[in-house]
């Protein structure tokens, strides 16, 4: 009745679905127990309604009875009109979900929303927050990003309870972050010297972006225990990020920036899942060491990660990898894949590697590979990839899934 629809890059849940006649049949018994409703047809009716989902350009604010719901606890409008809600007769609102909405100000009444848990005011127009937002003391997750707003208020540093603050890159300044004492999630940051003291007290960062001088944060960072998610993205001058003092709970780690060598597996997160290096600029082959990382089920190699020109994976390397990528690898000539070597692979994606010329003749024994991508490869590469005809055909037949452009 539920299938898994998709897993995130960590080997997690990101969604479900359900058969459509499940679909009909849950929401039936939802609207009927008043627990939710995704129309605004016989609102006048509800009184006890909780949950309400409007999608696209459904005239709510002209629906008589959407006063009437005055006990709603969450509701969720979807690539909305601009219209002049009531929100204020919404008192016990926990949820606001705004996404996609055409809207250019802050709706009138959301300050008054006290209750409120979740805002979301993703892909709208907005274009700025007022201070009278500092009212949402209860506020756990704000979700601007995608908008026009280029600059947070000092009303967010009033937001003590907040947990998740996702906005554009670069308009979250320390002035802000330091205030926010139970934050968890924070967008993309410019380091500044705040952070040699400052970012080590966030104790409960979760998700982190850093970009610009690491000397300020490379002590910071190993006081961050509970990180599991890091970005870090160029970096200037000569400071180099020190990879061994990251979290040994880390799970994502994104770097484009330049890496003078790879340390021992040993010193790096035991339990990352999923890896992204671009502008690392290795000399030497990644493989021997990343192999090795028991854990790690996505790994990207992306443009100018690595400027040697040989690669190669090893007879039992990566035990769980799930999606490799190769992509932009201008120097790359030869990859050599052992027999044994990525025994759970499922999707390899090859992109823009200029010079390599063939497949590793060890991929015919990944038989877990289900989806090959190609793009951007030179046409002597794509030859050979021909059904029947390329001379390395025999090596993918196996694939049921191929995209070669």
């Amino acid at each position: 009745m539920i299938q898994l629809a998709k897993r995130s890059s960590s080997g997690g849940i990101n969604s479900f679905r359900i058969h459509d006649l499940m679909h009909d049949l849950t929401k039936s018994l939802a609207e009927k127990g008043d627990f939710l409703s995704i129309s605004v047809e016989n609102l006048s009716r509800v009184t006890r309604l909780r949950r309400l989902a409007v999608h696209f350009h459904s005239n709510l604010a002209a629906n008589p009875g959407i006063s009437s719901i005055s006990h709603l606890r969450s509701l969720l409008c979807f690539q909305m009109e601009n219209q002049l809600l009531p929100f204020r007769k919404f008192k016990l609102l926990r949820v606001l979900e705004l996404e996609g909405a055409l809207i250019t100000e802050w709706p009138k009444g959301i300050e008054k929303l006290i209750q409120l848990r979740y805002l979301g005011l993703r892909g709208t127009r907005l274009k700025r927050i007022p201070r009278s937002a500092r009212n949402l003391r209860n506020l756990l997750t704000l979700d601007v990003k995608f908008t026009s707003i280029d600059k947070l208020p000092d009303a967010i540093r009033e937001m003590k309870e907040l947990r998740h603050l996702h906005a554009n890159r670069y308009i979250v300044n320390s002035q802000i972050v330091e205030s926010l004492i139970n934050i968890q999630t924070l967008p993309m940051m410019q380091a500044d010297a705040w952070m040699h003291e400052g970012l080590g007290e966030l104790t409960n960062l979760r998700k982190l972006g850093i970009s610009g001088d690491l000397s300020f944060c490379n002590k910071a960072l190993s006081s961050l225990v509970k990180l599991r998610s890091l970005r870090v993205e160029f970096g200037l001058g000569n400071t180099i990020l020190d990879l061994t003092s990251l979290s040994r709970n880390l799970v994502k780690l994104h770097l484009a920036m330049r890496l003078e060598k790879l340390p021992q597996v040993d010193q790096l997160p035991q339990n990352l899942v999923k890896l992204s290096l671009r502008w690392s600029l290795l000399e030497e082959d990644p493989f021997p060491t990343m192999e090795r990382l028991q854990n790690l089920r996505t790994f990207i190699l992306g443009r100018g990660s690595f400027v040697g020109k040989k690669m190669v994976c090893s007879r039992e390397g990566f035990p769980k990898l799930d999606f490799l990528k190769l992509d932009f690898l201008n120097d790359l000539e030869e990859w050599r894949v052992e027999e044994g070597a990525l025994p759970r692979l499922n999707h390899l994606v090859f992109q823009s590697c200029r010079r390599l010329k063939m497949l590793p003749e060890g991929l015919q024994h990944v038989t877990t590979l289900r989806m090959l991508e190609v793009s951007f490869m030179p046409d002597e590469f794509k030859a050979r990839l021909q059904e029947d005809e390329g001379e390395d055909w025999r090596k993918i037949r196996h694939i049921s899934q191929l995209d070669i452009k």
